[in-house]
């Protein structure tokens, strides 16, 4: 599990103390029963989240997206989503990747490298239905 995203949700909380904070839902095997006990017990704006399970769950629950709660999601699965999130880019990260593979087999690099390198390809933002307008 990557915990950068929450690390970066719990420095922003940090830096807004005094304001409403939400307790993060740190689950790797979601359920119905855990989202739906944890956004009856924090009540956020917004549910973040990788799994797009999560919003059916809510509205199965009698929660209506976007009227009572906004939904986003950090892998959206196609350019023209209706869910509000972030589309990878996976034709583009693909591509980057097999560039820097072949720059490592044009200079002989093999092996495990000293220095790793981070490979960062922004993703598209999708508008989708999910997120209420104020």
């Amino acid at each position: 599990m990557d915990y950068s995203t929450l690390a970066g949700y719990l420095v922003h909380e940090w830096q807004l103390s005094g304001s409403k904070q939400v307790q993060a839902l740190v689950d790797e095997h979601l359920t119905a029963d855990s989202i739906v006990n944890w956004y009856e017990r924090e009540k956020p704006d917004v549910v973040f989240t990788m799994d797009h399970n999560a919003r059916s769950w809510l509205e199965k629950a009698g929660y209506r997206c976007p009227e009572d709660f906004g939904f986003f999601v950090f892998n959206c699965y196609n350019r023209d989503s209706t869910v509000s999130g972030v589309y990878p880019e996976y034709e583009n990260l693909g591509a980057a990747a097999v560039e820097q593979v072949s720059g490592l087999l044009e200079r002989g690099e093999f092996g495990v490298p000293t220095a790793p390198r981070c490979l960062l390809v922004p993703g598209l933002w999708c508008e989708g239905q999910t997120i209420h307008r104020t």
